[in-house]
């Protein structure tokens, strides 16, 4: 609970809004809320991105495990994080809005504000200036550090493609890759390598190629990957006629399994940088030529931060006004709810802009009109959800009436 000091403060001397005698700045109120709120912040994001960094960790455990593989996994889920900050942010925002709101009205703070003159301006200034520094933070993660990220993820992946899938085969289970070749392992031992690995190449069908070994280790120590096979053989020809070659080493390009010579990468809107986006660099490989993608992600760019502002604006005029005991049994649970709705609304008109781009408008006159009407709530001193309490107040005067 804040020290009462900080509201004696102000009851002393209430402000004037007839005279235009504003409060400074930052007061020690608004200080002690902006720093609440930013602590919370901080605390429900961590244990969001916590969450999805523990996802991809888990959803990848049986590879971590591999030789060498652990590492790349987990570079890997690192990256993704920059790319779900810019979503979360705005609703660890609202969580941390709703609770410090929430937190402040059980311990009867809201009403010593109402109280002391300090008007709704007191919760306002805070609360949209740690929205502001959210809304800037996922801006520029957004424009600039999630497009890096996604680049060097796709780049990953496109240089450890074949390896992948080597890495994702099942014990005793065959695969058919892409460029023509089914490939079979019997078991994978603790240090990574391969045993009773089968290979079938009919890349080309004139000479097909079976290739058996009793192991096999991927080869990371030269300019191009190789699956290092031991102690096998290659039986080559049809079924008329059949050559058998013994081999102690026999090595295989991993590019083969992709049905490439070289490692193969492909941007598309998600990690182009904001200038392609905006038209100021010309769209050119590794870049995809799809114009209506990357018209429609810059548009989305330009406004998924502005949902900060307005979630924080939905848990003001949901939580902002003070309520008895009685009243305050709304929780966070109705404006959270309303601020997913709203953003899933978000979500599906950006969606459908690739192919009507129409609509494009509405990706701005959802989280603008939204914070119009939730600043229009707050400040005339409506509450939403207050209807909640209605029929309670119609039932206490019917009783009072009897």
């Amino acid at each position: 609970m804040v020290p009462f000091a900080i509201f004696r403060q102000i009851s002393e001397k209430p402000i004037d809004f007839r005279t235009s005698t504003l409060p400074p700045p930052m007061n020690i109120l608004n200080r002690y809320i902006a720093v609440r709120i930013a602590k919370t912040v901080l605390v429900t994001l961590a244990l969001s991105l916590g969450v999805v960094w523990t996802t991809e960790a888990i959803g990848r455990l049986e590879l971590v495990t591999d030789n060498g593989s652990g590492l790349v996994f987990l570079k890997v889920a690192s990256l993704l994080l920059p790319g779900v900050i810019p979503d979360t942010l705005p609703f660890a925002l609202a969580i941390a809005v709703a609770l410090t709101l929430q937190g402040m009205n059980r311990d009867s703070e809201l009403a010593v504000i109402a109280n002391s003159g300090g008007g709704r301006r007191q919760l306002l200034r805070p609360i949209f200036l740690v929205a502001l520094v959210c809304a800037g933070a996922a801006f520029y993660i957004q424009n600039v550090v999630s497009p890096a990220s996604w680049r060097e993820v796709r780049t990953l992946i496109a240089e450890s493609q074949a390896e992948l899938i080597l890495f994702a085969l099942q014990e005793n289970s065959s695969r058919t890759l892409p460029g023509g070749i089914t490939i079979q392992i019997g078991a994978r031992d603790d240090a990574g390598q391969l045993t009773s690995i089968l290979i079938a190449d009919r890349r080309n069908e004139d000479d097909p190629t079976l290739i058996y070994a009793d192991r096999a280790v991927v080869d990371k120590n030269r300019a191009e990957p190789i699956l290092s096979l031991r102690n096998g053989q290659i039986h080559r020809g049809d079924s008329s006629y059949v050559s058998i070659i013994n081999f102690d080493r026999y090595g295989i390009s991993l590019y083969d399994f992709t049905g490439s010579n070289s490692p193969q990468v492909s941007f598309g809107n998600k990690e182009a940088p904001f200038k392609l986006l905006a038209g100021m660099e010309p769209i050119l490989p590794p870049y995809r030529n799809t114009p209506d993608s990357y018209r429609k992600e810059l548009h989305v760019r330009l406004t998924s931060w502005i949902y900060c502002f307005t979630f924080a604006a939905l848990t003001l005029a949901a939580l902002g006004q003070p309520r008895t005991n009685r009243n305050a049994s709304i929780g966070i649970v109705p404006p959270l709810l309303l601020a997913l709705g709203l953003r899933w609304a978000g979500f599906t008109v950006e969606d459908m802009a690739t192919d009507r781009p129409e609509i494009i408008p509405l990706i701005y006159l959802i989280p603008l009109l939204g914070l119009i009407f939730f600043l229009w709530v707050f400040m005339s001193g409506r509450t939403l959800f207050g209807a909640l309490t209605l029929p309670r107040i119609r039932l206490r005067r019917k009783a009072q009436t009897a």
